[in-house]
């Protein structure tokens, strides 16, 4: 059964979603001093951001079948999911540093 360009555009924004809240979620883990909980939602991220990125990648090879056979447009919906994705990307990597700042912060109180 062929899932629809639509159902594959929402199951990349759910899952990018899910990616960038897992990753305010160890934020503010990591902002409580609980870095293991941070390190935990962080993979989760990583996971669900994968998902997201695999996807990405269906609509890529869609688009390009698209085009070896007369193509079709790019459209809002599609447009949207990828805000979501690139949303998610940047979130983790400025959570994944601010993770960081926090131990750091911790470490230095903590000496």
């Amino acid at each position: 059964m062929e899932i629809s360009m639509e159902d594959i555009v929402m199951k990349l924004i759910v899952n990018a979603g899910q990616a960038r809240t897992k990753a305010i979620q160890a934020l503010r883990e990591a902002r409580a001093c609980k870095f293991e909980k941070a390190e935990e939602l962080m993979k989760e991220s990583e996971e669900v951001v994968n998902l997201a990125h695999e996807f990405q990648s269906e609509l890529l090879r869609d688009e390009l079948d698209e085009k070896k056979s007369g193509g079709h447009e790019v459209n809002l919906i599609m447009v949207h999911g990828q805000d979501h994705l690139m949303d998610a990307i940047t979130v983790r990597e400025m959570a994944r540093e601010m993770i960081d700042l926090c131990r750091q912060l911790h470490e230095k109180q903590c000496l």
